[in-house]
Parts: structure tokens; C-alpha cells; sequence
């Protein structure tokens, strides 16, 4: 559901945050807005007896009232809104009224899978009227319309159909199976189904498609496609078509307006971080695009500067920023909230927010349907004004929440029900260390001998690593089944900033660590230690980044010969699956690794590095490990991974820099 909507409705008894001179100017003007919007669809409704008993309110064009059967992509929006007054006011005459058009929906949609739009016309509609006053009869309701949906996924490619081809001539014809960016909207439906004793497949097919629209519906520059064209049999795309927009292209500015609001709530009901990275992305794209105007109402497409606005956009990327800035880091939920606070001081001005009496008494003017199609240009449409309102309570809540306790992101605990490790973990990685146990031969342990630390891959933003090695959750975690995987191997190597010795007589290998402790283990950062026979690792891991911190020094005790070099190595072999792209930088010492595509068969690639400031020598063992090497025997070095299927980093040169700028950093 829409969680940041719910304390909105506990908002009298919050405590309200002191926001900005622009975000207290939009709070204290809340009352007159809504006020207005009352007005406003009172007197729409009226209008609305004179149509049809099964129609819904979707324009005002040309001096008439435009109205659309439950069908409609549309049908949902209206009652939505009548959810949304009711939510504000708790006045039980939109209660009402929300019930009635709600109810016009039930039996018309409850098995509809003609097209994709299930979500926009059931759950803006009976989702919120779900949450607002619990009635059974619309989860029964929003079941049955997740399964209708489901029935459009095809499940070799992967993706929700879209519309179905036409059979003969029209728009796109000779298309196979088309995706179109809007899809995104659907996926809450599904995401609550999975969630609330539906089918379980529903999560799946949701995060199916957002995986693949994540990575074939957006151009380098970060803007979305409209509409793409797969062939069911190879899993390419076929073509890429404008659909309601400019040109093949350009951006046209509500597609990409679903794309923020879609992969934000994605990353919401999955905590999916690689959702997270596509929705700042989109949303900076947005915010960055030279010809968006002054005050954030864009126009209908981006490269056709001086035409219509489309306010339905703006709308919708306004609500999505709302939620976006929760999850963001703090300088960018700073640039969301006031971006998105600017858009709607605009969409409450005389410049876009209509008087009494005109615009069909709809609330908000020039919106864009399907300019190319000369169809609802420069009109106001129902949609805009429901994500406004949507926009308008989430600002409320977002004002009268309290500041968010941290959640809990960082990890460090020793695991002796998995093979005797002692694992840490935060949002970007996990890795593990083995200890004495599994030294000894099976079945108490497995007979290995190792100092070097292994790799989890994950992609969401919380804990998992204690429950995988506990052997909880879908199934074993060298698959991946949503929060990411373990396909690195390590063995007797170093794997990932494991450390080696170099003397005269050769390379020399700590054996597993003897004693393990946690020092401290805060929500943004975990602190620990490792003693080995020789030498004591501290490790300190901490939130957003990939590299762990070790800092080095002997036991006491222990003298390590003079002549000996001592350093942190990374795995390259081979025969385990780690040769890939590698860059290397000398002053400061760092190895970036980019490992293949699909090791074991498995999605993604791993990027692992070493970094040492003061380096004095790269150094490589007959186990295919490179290794960089100083003289003292108390040092510091960083050393992690990533997984492309977390979107933070999803190529080589995009690793391979990351680590370069850290290395200088720290030179710095």
C-alpha cells in the first residue's frame, strides 16, 4: 500500500517537523487547496447526474464533460480522488460518494484482462478504499483483478503484455508483443497480492518485469522509452516506438513520470536497491533536463520546448519525489522535497489550478493526453488532479511524521551454525571469514584451510545474511530469489582482501582465524575483529559503501621477520572464475576487477578490488592472486565487491573508476 499516506491520516496527532520557508508556505495553504478541491467535485458530481449510471468523469474538452465507461484505463482515478478528499477531511460525503463510484468498478473489471491497466483502474480505486476503511469486499475484489493481470505475463520473456498487437493495420502493426514504460504503475497491485494471501507469483512477475524494463527501457542518458517490442521467442527487442510522445528519441515526460513513481514503489514493497538506483536516476534525469521550465511543470515532451505543459506529468513525478526523497540519500532527498514542493506551489497557483466554475470544475488545467494522436491536448484530465491530491497528502505526511529511527543496514556476527563463519554485511555486500572448525575433516567440518574472505552478492537494502546461513527463506542461496546470492568461490585463494605474506622463503598463508569478537554494531556502521595466528584484523563496514576498512597488526607477541612483505590480495584465477577486466593503479595501490558475465550460470557480474595507500610492491602467488605489499607490519587497506544485479554499478568502467576515485581519496 501507499505507506507514506498512512500516517497522513494520524497526521493531527503527530508532531510536525519545521520545514523550509517553502515547504511551511505550502503547508499552511493545505486547508484552502483542499477546500477548493471540495468545491470544486461537488460541483462535478452534480455534472455527473446528467451522465450515464455507470460512467466516470475523465475531461472537460471543448466546452463538454467527457465521461468513460469502467473500461476506461481511466475508470479508477475519479473514485481515487473521492478517496483522497475523504482521507483529508473525514467528511463521511466522500466516503459515500467514493463507495458509489468504486462500486461501479467491482463486477465489470473483477475478471477484465483485456489490457494491462488492471492496476490503474482497480487499486487507485479500490486499493485506497481498502485502506481507508478495510472492506473485505474490495480485497476480495483487488484478488481477483491481480489475476486477472497475471494471465498477460508470458513467462519466456518475462514481461506483462501491454496492448495486443492489432491484427490488422493501425498503430503499430506487425508488432509482437509490446511493453509500454507505464506498465510500472501495475506492479503495486501485484506487490500487495503477493503480500496479503494471494499468489505468490504475483511478487515474481512484478519483480520480473521491473527487472527488464530496468534493463532495456531506458537510454544511457538515463530517459525512458515509451514503447518497446519483443519477440517472444528470442527475448529481443524488436523496436522501439514513440508511442504518445515526440519522436522515437526524445522523452516524453509522462512516460518518464512513470518510470520514477514506478520503480520508487518497487523499491518500497521490495527494498531492491537496484530499484532504488533506476528511480534516482529517472528522477535526476528529470530534475537535470536543461529544458525543464522555472517551475517544474514540464511540457509534454522535453524536446519540444515552447509547446503545451502537461501537468498530469509533473503530477505524477511530484507524488513519486514524495515517497523518492524518504529512501534517498540526504543531499538528494533535499533536491526531491524541494523540487517536488515547487511543483505543486505551481499546480496550486491561478496558473494551473482552476477557478470555481470553469474547467469543467475539474482542478487542474492544460494536461496532455496523446499529443501526436490529437487526442486531449491542453485539457484537464482526471488523472492529473489524482496524483495531486495524492502529492498533497503525502507533502501532509511527510511534514507530520516524525524523523525515521534508522533501520538496522549494518551486520557483523559470528555464525557457527553455517560452517563456523563470522560474517558482516551492509546495503552493498556481504562477506565472511572461516574460522577453526571447518579446519577439522567432515562431518563436524569440511576440511578447509583459508584465510581469505568470501562474497555474498545482495541487492536490497537490508539484512540477509544470517538468514541465508541459518538456511532460511525460499530456497538455497547460491540461487537468486530476489535478495541476491553467494556464487563466489574462494577456496584456498585469497578471494576478496584475504592476506599473504612474502619472504625470502616464499608466500605464507595465515590459517582460519582463532578467535572472533564484535566491537560495536550500530544501524549505519558494524566493527569487529579477527585474530590469527600471526596478526589481528579489524574491520569496519559501514552503510553506502562497498569497501570495507581492515586495519592490520601483529599479535603480541609476534615478531614477523623484517625481510617479509605483508599485504591484502584478490583473487583473479581462472580456475575460479575470477579472471575479467582489471585495471591496476601504483601511487595509490589499487586492483579494480570486473568478473564475467554468469559465473555458474548466474545472472550478473562481480566487481571485486583491493586498495592499499603506501603501497611498496604488487606482487602475484602460484594461485593466480595479486597482491599489494608494504614493509610495515601495522597498516590499513580496503577491500569489497558489487553485483551489477544491484544496479549500483553495472559495467567494468563504472567499477573500475569507483575504486580509482576512493584510492585518491585516500591519497588525498
Amino acid at each position: 500500500m501507499k505507506k507514506l499516506l498512512l500516517a497522513a491520516t494520524l497526521a493531527a496527532a503527530a508532531c510536525v517537523q519545521a520545514g523550509t520557508p517553502a515547504e511551511d508556505q505550502l503547508l499552511q495553504a493545505l486547508p484552502g487547496i483542499f477546500e477548493k478541491s471540495g468545491a470544486h467535485y461537488r460541483a462535478l458530481l452534480e455534472a455527473m447526474k446528467a451522465q450515464p449510471p455507470d460512467s466516470f468523469p475523465k475531461r472537460f474538452q471543448d466546452g463538454k464533460l467527457v465521461s468513460i465507461k469502467p473500461k476506461d484505463w481511466c475508470s479508477g482515478f475519479f473514485p481515487g480522488s473521492l478517496w483522497y478528499l475523504y482521507e483529508y477531511t473525514g467528511d463521511a460525503f466522500w466516503k459515500d460518494q467514493a463507495v458509489a463510484y468504486t462500486e461501479r468498478l467491482i463486477e465489470p473489471l473483477r475478471h477484465d484482462a483485456s489490457n494491462h491497466d488492471v492496476g490503474f483502474r482497480t487499486y487507485c480505486s479500490a486499493g485506497n478504499g481498502l485502506r481507508l476503511t478495510g472492506d473485505k469486499r474490495y480485497a476480495e475484489f483487488l484478488h481477483d483483478t491481480s489475476a486477472a493481470l497475471r494471465t498477460r505475463f508470458d513467462d519466456n520473456l518475462g514481461l506483462i503484455r501491454s496492448w495486443n498487437s492489432p491484427k490488422k493495420g493501425g498503430g503499430h502493426f506487425g508488432t509482437k508483443y509490446i511493453v509500454i514504460i507505464d506498465n510500472m504503475m501495475n506492479l503495486e497491485l501485484l506487490e500487495w497480492d503477493a503480500k496479503n494471501g494471494g499468489d505468490p507469483k504475483s511478487d515474481k512477475i512484478a519483480r520480473s518485469q521491473a527487472d527488464i524494463t530496468d534493463a532495456h527501457h531506458y537510454r544511457p542518458n538515463g530517459s525512458a522509452y515509451h514503447i518497446l517490442d519483443y519477440d517472444p521467442v528470442t527475448c529481443r527487442v524488436r523496436a522501439h516506438y514513440s508511442g504518445q510522445g515526440g519522436n522515437v528519441e526524445g522523452t516524453w515526460a509522462r512516460g518518464h513520470a512513470w518510470g520514477i513513481y514506478g520503480f520508487t514503489m518497487m523499491y518500497r514493497e521490495t527494498r531492491v536497491r537496484r530499484y532504488l538506483e533506476r528511480a534516482m536516476k529517472a528522477a535526476d534525469y528529470w530534475l537535470d533536463e536543461p529544458n525543464l521550465p522555472a517551475d517544474g511543470i514540464s511540457y509534454w515532451d522535453f524536446s519540444f520546448v515552447g509547446e503545451e505543459r502537461d501537468v498530469s506529468a509533473s503530477a505524477v513525478t511530484a507524488s513519486a519525489l514524495l515517497e523518492l526523497q524518504a529512501f534517498a540519500p540526504p543531499a538528494k532527498a533535499a533536491k526531491y522535497r524541494a523540487a517536488a514542493v515547487k511543483m505543486l506551489t505551481a499546480m496550486a497557483s491561478p496558473a494551473y489550478f482552476a477557478q470555481q466554475g470553469e474547467n469543467g470544475d475539474f482542478l487542474l488545467m492544460h494536461s496532455v493526453g496523446h499529443k501526436p494522436g490529437n487526442s486531449e491536448v491542453n485539457v484537464p484530465l482526471n488523472y492529473a488532479d489524482y496524483y495531486f491530491l495524492e502529492a498533497l497528502l503525502r507533502f501532509k505526511a511527510m511534514m507530520a511524521a516524525k524523523p525515521a529511527e534508522a533501520k538496522p543496514c549494518c551486520r557483523a556476527f559470528y555464525a557457527p551454525y553455517r560452517m563456523d563463519d563470522f560474517a558482516w554485511e551492509n546495503d552493498c555486500l556481504g562477506m565472511r571469514a572461516y574460522g577453526p572448525v571447518i579446519m577439522e575433516p567432515a562431518p563436524k567440518g569440511q576440511k578447509l584451510v583459508s584465510s581469505g574472505f568470501d562474497v555474498f552478492n545482495k541487492c536490497v537494502d537490508y539484512p540477509v545474511l544470517e538468514k541465508w546461513l541459518h538456511g532460511k527463506g525460499e530456497g538455497s542461496y547460491h540461487k537468486d530469489h530476489g535478495e541476491g546470492m553467494d556464487n563466489y568461490k574462494v577456496s584456498t585463494g585469497r578471494g576478496v582482501g584475504g592476506v599473504g605474506m612474502l619472504g625470502a622463503g616464499g608466500w605464507t598463508y595465515e590459517k582460519n582465524w582463532k578467535k572472533q569478537r564484535v566491537i560495536s554494531e550500530k544501524p549505519e556502521e558494524a566493527v569487529f575483529e579477527l585474530e590469527y595466528e600471526a596478526y589481528t584484523i579489524r574491520g569496519t563496514i559501514t552503510k553506502g559503501c562497498p569497501l570495507v576498512k581492515f586495519e592490520v597488526r601483529p599479535n603480541e607477541g609476534v615478531t614477523l621477520a623484517a625481510q617479509r612483505l605483508i599485504g591484502p590480495g584478490l583473487d583473479v584465477s581462472k580456475a575460479r572464475q575470477h579472471n575479467g577486466k582489471m585495471k591496476v593503479g601504483f601511487n595509490p595501490g589499487f586492483v579494480a576487477n570486473w568478473e564475467p558475465e554468469g559465473v555458474d550460470g548466474q545472472k550478473g557480474s562481480i566487481g571485486t578490488a583491493i586498495v592499499l595507500p603506501g603501497m611498496a610492491r604488487i606482487a602475484s602467488d602460484d594461485m593466480d592472486c595479486i597482491y599489494l605489499l608494504q614493509g610495515e607490519k601495522t597498516f590499513t587497506y580496503y577491500a569489497g565487491a558489487c553485483w551489477s544485479g544491484a544496479g549500483l554499478f553495472t559495467c567494468a568502467s563504472a567499477w573500475h573508476d569507483y575504486v580509482e576515485n576512493f584510492a585518491n581519496s585516500l591519497a588525498k
